[in-house]
């Protein structure tokens, strides 16, 4: 399979900028992208950085970070199963047993139901857990010597009602009472206390529960007894007073009074009912003698009367008259009391008050008109008004006749019922029923005197002991806080690698990023020293290394052919990426292949490269800038044939100042009227602009990516702000690239070439 399948595409189309001439010249751009703003925020991301981290990925994190895992996550496991070990030590149980009976104790030993008896077992063990008997057993002095709340550090009562069980099963009579505890006498203790204040506020306060029902009987029993000897006093009156009147004689005057009171109410209450009706009659007609008075002086009548009345109209003539007197004088000389306009004034008044009082005595004439024009004249209603009521009164005097003659036949009936036989034989019923009753509750209270004797339904039936140490939440979790720490370990190593997105292959940046791969270097400590050394050839004869660069040289001069590609710069995203050793490998590999190179040192901010080489810093590009030096003073030779070097110099913000002008481009053509190749090592694209500076007046851009510290997203950011920008790039080297990865990409580069 070809490498290009291995992961490497071709670009698309990224074609050098256009020139007028036949001679490049470095740092012309094709004019057809000035002015031309360019979108730095593309809608479509690649497809490495808009897709998630898979489960894949996250495999591949643990797979690639497996030692890191086994280190912290052992070291973890074992702190954790420490930790689990001292920190949930083994508790100790303590139990303690009381008997339930399944019978009642009694003497007559009558059986009871198993139902009943299951209800009263699990209503004894919830007394058992419930924070009355808690809170009782807290105030003995051996628990509070205990001092829960600082031994806890939590409320006593809810440390008891949490760690104390109650066990029992349906076909014993035993309930076990259970407490687990670091310390064997706290448990011991607990147990013992709320076994003893579960009998003591529970079984024993039930007895004495029943010492007070057995009381209580004992008065109810004295007020029946009480009750029955009044009855039967009562009988005893009752035949003395009877003497020798014959029962059917009293039967019949009983019958004849009870019909007398019976016909005395219903009459009675019939009158009840007749007195009603006519108090509304009569609440009626003194409505209708009102509402015709009040129809006779209404408004409309009144003024109609006024209207045919001579007095009224006089009157009425007079104020009009004398109003018009007093308009006239208040129109012609306003202001002005004259002693005719008070005259007039007086006058009006005194007409007004006579029409008022006229009107006044018409509404008293319309009124007695009215009253006389009724049915029989006002006098013939006045009279049937006062008839009603005195017939109402009389009603009333007999209702309360009938209600004395009642209660005296009610009086009479009384005295005739206590010589009443039949009376003689309820009272004798109800004498015997009552007796009964005494009979039964002396039985029972009996009864309960002598079960109370028998004992309680529950009794201890076992101490306080200790059981065997409870380790299984200890065991648990020295068996699960290992397996948690190493687990959550993997997820938090996986998680901070997947999250930093690094490059890990070649592929993922040909793939994941759509950038072409120039080259993959393998990894090789101190790589660049090998390179720059004056054996370093010698020892690097047939590596992979040295065979990876010569491929990458091989590229950039069949580019050069074709595109006239003479002025490369070497950058990255970030400093670390092995952009240096990029670009001294090229530089030394193009010096190797016959071509007079130079090697210019772009990063004047972090420079680098003139240590390699063992040469002065300065004068260097940046004294070229600010036009210091000569440009071949500050060119220097190196201990490689065909290869010289230009420092960075010493760098302020002039010197960018200086970098954003045309002097760059200026610079670029002289020395590649010098040079075949000129091979730039410039600072990074995301930490300063200098690099798009330079780039502006390159022919290509090389992009350095280091395997395991390069990062996806500012790799593409990298990438982007040089396209943005109508830089040109050519592609990415991978350094630190897998062998098989290097060696694919370097067959791949030389088939390119070919």
């Amino acid at each position: 399979m070809l490498p290009q399948d291995a992961g490497f595409p071709e670009p698309a189309k990224n074609n050098p900028p256009s020139r007028g001439n036949t001679k490049p010249v470095a740092g012309r751009i094709d004019p057809s992208n000035q002015g031309r703003i360019v979108d730095p925020y593309p809608v479509l991301a690649p497809s490495a950085l808009a897709s998630g981290p898979d489960v894949s990925s996250y495999l591949q994190a643990l797979k690639r970070r497996w030692i890191s895992v086994a280190a912290i996550g052992g070291t973890l496991a074992v702190l954790a199963a420490l930790a689990a070990w001292f920190l949930l030590p083994p508790k100790y149980i303590a139990s303690g047993r009381v008997r339930v009976a399944y019978e009642v104790p009694t003497i007559d030993r009558t059986p009871g139901g198993r139902g009943d008896f299951m209800t009263y077992l699990k209503t004894q063990a919830a007394h058992l857990t419930s924070r009355r008997v808690i809170s009782e057993a807290l105030k003995k002095d051996e628990i509070k010597a205990l001092k829960l709340e600082e031994r806890t550090g939590k409320d006593p009562a809810q440390y008891i009602e949490e760690e104390l069980k109650v066990e029992f099963q349906e076909n014993q009579e035993l309930v076990t009472v259970l407490m687990s505890s670091p310390d064997p006498q706290v448990s011991l203790a607990i147990v013992k206390a709320i076994i003893d204040s579960y009998l003591d506020i529970i079984v024993y306060a039930e007895k004495e529960e029943r010492r007070r029902r057995v009381a209580d009987m004992n008065v109810v029993l004295s007020k029946a007894s009480a009750a029955l000897k009044q009855k039967q006093d009562s009988l005893d009156k009752l035949v003395r007073d009877s003497g020798d009147v014959d029962p059917a004689v009293l039967a019949i005057k009983i019958n004849d009074l009870q019909s007398g009171i019976r016909e005395n109410a219903r009459a009675r209450s019939e009158l009840r009912l007749k007195i009603r009706e006519a108090k509304a009659d009569l609440i009626s007609h003194v409505a209708h003698m009102k509402s015709l008075k009040e129809s006779a002086v209404s408004a409309p009548s009144v003024e109609t009367a006024l209207k045919n009345d001579p007095i009224a109209q006089k009157l009425k003539a007079e104020i009009t008259t004398e109003q018009a007197i007093i308009d006239d004088f208040e129109l012609k000389t306003p202001g002005v009391l004259y002693p005719s306009l008070l005259a007039a004034k007086k006058r009006i008044r005194t007409a007004q008050a006579n029409l008022k009082k006229r009107k006044q005595e018409i509404q008293e004439e319309l009124a007695a008109a009215a009253e006389a024009s009724g049915t029989g004249g006002r006098e013939e209603m006045e009279r049937l008004r006062v008839a009603k009521e005195n017939a109402i009164k009389a009603m009333e005097e007999h209702h309360d006749e009938l209600g004395k003659n009642l209660v005296s036949l009610n009086e009479e009936l009384s005295k005739l019922k206590r010589v009443d036989h039949a009376e003689q034989d309820r009272l004798r019923e109800s004498i015997q029923q009552e007796k009964q009753f005494v009979d039964d509750l002396t039985l029972r209270l009996r009864k309960e005197e002598v079960d109370l004797e028998a004992g309680t339904r529950v009794t201890p039936a076992q101490d306080a002991e200790l059981q065997k140490k409870d380790m299984k939440k200890q065991l648990l979790g020295v068996i699960a806080s290992p397996l948690a720490a190493l687990l959550g370990v993997c997820l938090c190593v996986a998680w901070l690698d997947v999250r930093q997105r690094r490059i890990r292959s070649a592929g993922e940046v040909s793939r994941g990023l759509g950038l072409r791969i120039v080259g993959a270097v393998p990894a090789m400590p101190n790589l660049e020293h090998h390179l720059v050394g004056p054996i370093g050839e010698l020892d690097l004869e047939g590596h992979p290394a040295l065979e990876s660069i010569d491929a990458l040289r091989t590229q950039l001069l069949r580019d050069a052919d074709d595109t006239h590609t003479r002025v490369v710069m070497v950058t990255s995203a970030t400093h670390g990426e092995g952009k240096t050793t990029v670009a001294c490998h090229l530089a030394s590999s193009l010096a190797r292949a016959g071509r007079k190179t130079l090697l210019l040192d772009g990063d004047l901010r972090r420079p680098s490269a003139h240590q390699l080489f063992e040469l002065s810093m300065h004068p260097g590009f940046s004294e070229v800038l600010l036009s210091e030096v000569e440009l071949t003073d500050a060119v220097q030779a190196t201990t490689l044939e065909g290869l010289s070097f230009m420092a960075a110099g010493q760098w302020d913000r002039e010197v960018l100042h200086a970098l954003a002008r045309d002097g760059v481009e200026g610079i670029f053509e002289k020395l590649q009227e010098e040079f075949d190749f000129i091979v730039i090592d410039s600072h990074p694209v995301l930490a300063a602009t200098d690099s798009l500076l330079i780039g502006q007046r390159v022919d290509a851009v090389i992009l350095s990516v280091l395997r395991e510290v390069s990062q996806m997203p500012r790799v593409y950011a990298a990438s982007q702000r040089l396209t943005t920008l109508g830089i040109r790039v050519l592609g990415a080297v991978v350094n630190g690239a897998d062998p098989e990865e290097a060696l694919a990409a370097t067959a791949h580069a030389r088939l390119v070439a070919h």
